[in-house]
């Protein structure tokens, strides 16, 4: 049987505020992180998003940032 893997995709620019609340309510999930993966796509923001992406991205391997 093939487990249906899910993609949450976000597209974002300068989300600074709320980008940090939205990520964590996505890992807060039972899923395990191999069932789906996080796709952040950044329209190049100059705020902290980039960073943020950076802090989640180094505990998270199935996040990935589109630039």
């Amino acid at each position: 049987m093939v487990k249906t893997k899910v993609s949450f995709i976000l597209g974002i620019y300068n989300a600074e505020r709320t980008l940090k609340e939205c990520l964590s309510s996505i890992y807060m999930q039972k899923y395990s992180e191999k069932d789906y993966e996080v796709i952040v796509v950044d329209g190049g923001s100059k705020d902290g998003t980039l960073e943020i992406v950076g802090e989640f991205s180094k505990r998270h391997k199935n996040l990935k940032l589109i630039h």
